[in-house]
């Protein structure tokens, strides 16, 4: 496997994702996993990358960075060793960061793959409370750790300061004899550089002179005793520290098992993360493993190629089949294929995304893989020499489980020779149903691929217009090496290519005619597969734009009818209106014989707007029109016409009629224009002041019965609940003192009773 790792580039591979690793544990995890073959493993691998890939799409950031590795220090702590306030304080940050991701994680529903390591995660909040009074962010010891600490700072505080107020008194009264105006701290204790001949003059001690040697640095005798103080203080708060941090790191150790076991957890969760943040990136998909033996590899790319650089492909390894070989041009992306296919195998195997949009792989018990690298260089061994040295192994370990990749086989040596062992290794390979995929330049392996029907022919393209590579993988293709018209490249020399051309021909046998005839039949046969597809391409492109055309008709039919329904309404409610307000208007005009004849009149001139749907209309139809049918009442909107029938839309189905039996009605009238006067809105018949305050409710109810009144309504309904009464009080007393309410009472049973006051307004002839 190490082998197979080493020329698969999988270790590259594996580099890559541990740039999203935010643990310094976590690269060592990644760049060691163990690859198993075991599918358990496999799958509950899988589902934990597919479920984390699947968080961080909901926009979680799930981050693992700034995590210390407080390994040590727990290890150190559990040996009765005493942690220093750094290590107590990374002890702190790692505390918070498990507190952060657990309840992260935990707020996410439907956690299922990773709820295990979650779950794992236990805090001891008690230890973390101790410590986080004990240690501040900057690493360094509170002072107000312990009492006695505290006392400690205040005393060992006053001494300094009366240490500093006492040395600027000596410089002050000493000034002649001070060779500086300051003093000094020489072994932790105030001194002042005296001049030579004065520094005898003060009783102390003396320690060492100035660098030009014409003053000593001198302890007065009567800072003696505040220095021993100021030293005793700081001895004491050394070993108050002391004992605090002895304590601390003896919490610590009880807490240090629960901790290694929640580092041990984010790890885990980091590697995993890590593999979903790189699945994320490039928009990467989890492979299924699959028991059926198929291998399925939809538009996969190789992870390590650039992405502008990178051409997908597809490939198929199905049951029917024992073999692939694949052929094409030099430096056409034949190992590149074979390098995907290994890759996919190892990054299911171990949780990694594919760069593909869908992915199957079956379970190998082994992956035998023959690529030449520089491991056989520098061992000494010639390329021929490597290759047989792994077809050994693989004849002798690879079973009918295992997938074997091979790139170039036997190549090296005398290309006849290749040829015949070459075959015989595949008559071997299908004796013992090996599964295999192998990359060659030779015709004879070919040619033996082409009449085995359970080996595929495939090949990696090649632009001959361009003369470079496609990169693009085909199957049931027969790809040609193309050497001499990469030569075309390369080489100037005319001449020289077309004499190549001329012994290639001269030294082609009959079946390798045979062979190049056959390749071009099935270029033929792909060129027509290609043609098809296009035309069903197309087909298929039609149909998608009749069927949207289907569906804009539908829409718009349906915008039709809406709003034929609508302008309908609208006429008719002003209709209403204009006969409310007539009646009204006879109402109060009752006592007056001329004005109930001229109401009389405006009915009849309102008769005559109603739409008459016994007149037709000559112009030619077209969808939208209103429509009679031949012998029926019904009115309905034409919808479509095609040739000598008509689709109409007549109470709410559709029928298919002659366009003959339809005869054409004049549209509904625009909304009557017959007002003098200044149109005005319609005015509804209840007004709602539930859920306001009196001072809100009073200027919209007045405003809202003005309204009513003026549009001749006879009566208003006023919604305003019961509660504390207030609003019901307030609003009666309103009525009360408008002038052209007529009376006002409770709503019946079914309209709300005392919720509800039912007013009545006055007609024209009351004052």
């Amino acid at each position: 496997m190490i082998k197979a790792i080493e020329s698969l580039q999988f270790q590259e591979v594996r580099e890559k994702i541990t740039h999203y690793c935010g643990m310094p544990s976590s690269p060592a995890e990644i760049l060691n996993e163990e690859i198993v073959f075991n599918p358990l493993l496999i799958e509950r691998k899988n589902r934990m990358s597919e479920e984390a890939l699947n968080i961080l799409k909901k926009g979680k950031d799930i981050s693992f960075d700034g995590i210390p590795d407080v390994r040590d220090a727990l290890e150190r702590s559990l040996k009765d060793i005493v942690l220093t306030p750094f290590e107590l304080q990374q002890c702190l940050a790692f505390h918070q960061h498990t507190r952060r991701i657990a309840a992260l994680l935990r707020s996410i529903d439907g956690l299922d793959e990773l709820r295990d390591y979650v779950d794992a995660l236990m805090l001891d909040e008690k230890t973390y409370r101790e410590i986080d009074a004990i240690v501040d962010q900057n690493a360094q010891i509170k002072r107000t750790a312990s009492k006695r600490l505290e006392q400690l700072f205040r005393r060992s505080e006053e001494v300094s300061a009366a240490l500093a107020e006492k040395a600027k008194r000596f410089t002050r009264e000493h000034a002649s004899s001070l060779q500086e105006t300051s003093s000094f701290t020489r072994n932790d204790r105030v001194t002042f550089l005296i001049k030579n001949s004065d520094k005898n003059k003060y009783d102390g001690y003396k320690f060492g002179e100035s660098a030009s040697g014409q003053a000593a640095y001198v302890e007065p005798a009567e800072f003696v005793e505040l220095n021993n103080r100021r030293l005793s203080s700081q001895e004491e708060i050394q070993a108050e520290i002391a004992r605090i941090l002895r304590e601390a790191s003896r919490r610590i150790s009880s807490s240090a098992a629960l901790y290694l076991n929640d580092y041990e957890s984010l790890t885990a969760l980091d590697v995993i993360f890590a593999k979903a943040h790189f699945g994320q990136d490039y928009q990467g998909t989890i492979g299924k493993l699959t028991r059926e033996g198929e291998l399925f590899l939809k538009d996969i790319c190789h992870p390590l190629i650039p992405y502008k650089q990178v051409v997908s492909n597809t490939y198929r390894f199905r049951k029917e089949y024992n073999g692939i070989v694949i052929s094409g041009s030099n430096t056409g992306g034949k190992t590149v294929s074979l390098k995907v296919i290994g890759l996919a195998v190892l990054m299911t195997y171990t949780g990694i995304p594919l760069i593909a949009s869908e992915a199957f792989v079956p379970l190998y018990d082994r992956l035998f893989v023959d690529i030449e690298d520089a491991s056989s260089i520098e061992s000494s061994l010639s390329t021929f020499s490597s290759h047989l040295r792994n077809i050994d192994v693989i004849l002798k370990e690879a079973t009918s489980s295992s997938l074997v990749l091979i790139d170039e086989l036997a190549t090296g040596t005398d290309p006849k020779e290749a040829e015949a062992l070459s075959l015989a290794i595949l008559d071997r390979f299908s004796e013992r149903h090996i599964p295999f995929i192998l990359t060659t330049h030779y015709d004879e392996i070919k040619k033996y691929a082409y009449e085995d029907p359970r080996i595929l022919l495939s090949a990696v393209g090649f632009d001959n217009e361009k003369l470079q590579p496609t990169y693009k993988y085909s199957e049931n293709v027969i790809g040609e090496s193309n050497a001499l018209a990469i030569a075309h490249r390369y080489i100037d020399d005319e001449e020289l290519l077309q004499e190549a051309e001329r012994y290639l021909k001269a030294h082609r046998s009959e079946e390798e005619t045979l062979l190049e005839e056959l390749r071009e039949k099935i270029k033929e046969q792909e060129r027509l597969q290609e043609e098809l597809q296009r035309e069903k391409e197309a087909a298929q492109k039609k149909q998608q734009q009749l069927e949207a055309e289907k569906h804009r008709f539908a829409k718009e039919k349906k915008k039709l009818e809406s709003s034929y329904r609508e302008e309908l309404d609208a006429y008719l409610e002003e209709k209403k209106e204009e006969a409310e307000k007539i009646l009204a208007e006879l109402k109060r005009s009752a006592q007056t014989p001329s004005r109930p004849k001229k109401a009389v009149s405006r009915l009849e001139e309102l008769n005559t707007l109603e739409p008459t749907e016994s007149s037709t209309d000559s112009s030619p139809l077209q969808a939208g029109d209103r429509v009679r049918i031949h012998g029926s009442e019904g009115v309905g909107i034409l919808m479509s016409l095609e040739k000598n029938r008509a689709r109409v839309a007549l109470n709410g189905m559709e029928i298919n009629v002659k366009i003959r039996d339809l005869q054409k009605l004049p549209p509904l009238p625009k909304k009557p224009t017959v007002r003098t006067s200044v149109k005005r809105k319609s005015v509804p018949s209840e007004i709602n002041l539930i859920g306001m305050r009196v001072d809100e409710a009073l200027p919209l109810l007045s405003k809202y019965l003005d309204d009513a009144f003026a549009s001749g309504r006879s009566g208003a309904k006023i919604i305003h609940g019961l509660g504390t009464l207030a609003l019901r009080n307030a609003s009666r007393d309103l009525c009360k003192k408008t002038s052209f309410i007529k009376s006002f009472k409770d709503g019946d049973y079914y309209d709300g009773g005392g919720a509800v006051t039912i007013v009545e307004f006055k007609n024209g002839t009351e004052g």
